[in-house]
């Protein structure tokens, strides 16, 4: 399975199953106005395109150092947009109070990776949305984060590399853990609001306070949850070992070890038998000088 490296510069965004749209919770406005719409559990939003430099994101970002092709980072297994990404809110009201929360805590994660290709020791990420059979990102979404996320610039990039059967059924493990866990918990989120209220509870649901459910939606989301953290815990462990048992096979290529210096850039160039070399030979690198037939099969595209 080939697929294409993916830079900074290329754009990531939602496709399915309206492009570039969401489901997330919904707050009436704070304080309260006319706009204020119907109550509802759920708003749809526009998720605009970013870039996967995403710059506000940068905390979670996963990218290469000195490893470059067209003189931009390469993105690495686990590379995350980040937080800050745009939120307009359209139905059922633009007046949507949790569109900070969905702004501050927004992702757009890479699970796909190749497990035989490192760049400084980390596994190449896979986002290339034109690729057979697709890798895409998980998008950030209420009740659960959808694989509805994906690059659509990185088949533009000339470098390419591959993956094997063990690396996608990670990677789809690694979605559906994500998916169920998060679907898990809104499920015994929903079991206990089925609950006889308590008197004050009532009252809140007659009075609601759009303020303090703003506040109270920024400390769970900024604290956590000990719930969460323990279903997120044990579908990250699930994910993990499947990834362990589905790609333990060693690593054929890691370009820059953690000593080296210097920058590489990497680029396709004919070699012989018409396999790319993938390394530009005048710097520093691990290939430099040695045939293009030498260069293992899980990095290189036919010319």
């Amino acid at each position: 399975m080939r697929q294409k490296v993916t830079i900074a510069s290329d754009i990531t965004a939602i496709v399915l199953p309206i492009p570039n749209s969401s489901l997330h919770s919904y707050l009436g406005p704070t304080p309260s106005s006319p706009l204020a719409a119907v109550p509802s559990p759920q708003s749809v939003a526009v998720d605009p395109p970013v870039p996967v430099m995403h710059p506000p994101g940068s905390s979670a970002h996963r990218l290469s150092r000195r490893v470059r092709h067209r003189r931009q980072p390469i993105a690495q297994d686990g590379h995350d947009c980040g937080r800050m990404i745009r939120h307009i809110h359209l139905l059922p009201s633009p007046a949507n109070s949790l569109s900070v929360v969905h702004a501050l805590f927004s992702s757009r994660r890479a699970t796909f990776f190749s497990s035989r290709v490192r760049i400084e020791g980390s596994c190449v990420a896979s986002l290339d949305g034109t690729s057979v059979p697709p890798t895409p990102m998980l998008a950030c979404s209420e009740p659960a984060n959808l694989p509805t996320a994906i690059s659509l610039t990185s088949f533009t990039n000339t470098v390419t590399f591959g993956m094997t059967p063990g690396d996608f059924a990670a990677g789809m493990i690694a979605v559906a853990a994500s998916v169920g866990a998060d679907l898990l918990l809104h499920r015994a989120a929903r079991a206990k609001a089925k609950r006889p209220p308590t008197l004050d509870q009532l009252f809140d649901m007659l009075w609601p306070d759009a303020r303090e459910e703003l506040a109270t939606a920024i400390r769970r989301s900024a604290l956590g949850d000990p719930q969460k953290w323990i279903v997120k815990s044990c579908a990250a462990a699930a994910a993990g070992a499947a990834r362990l048992a589905l790609t333990d096979g060693p690593f054929r290529m890691s370009l820059v070890t953690s000593g080296s210096k210097g920058v590489v850039d990497v680029e396709v160039q004919r070699g012989s038998g018409g396999m790319s070399r993938g390394v530009d030979p005048n710097l520093p690198s691990p290939f430099r000088g040695a045939p293009a037939a030498d260069v293992p099969d899980a990095w290189g595209a036919r010319l």
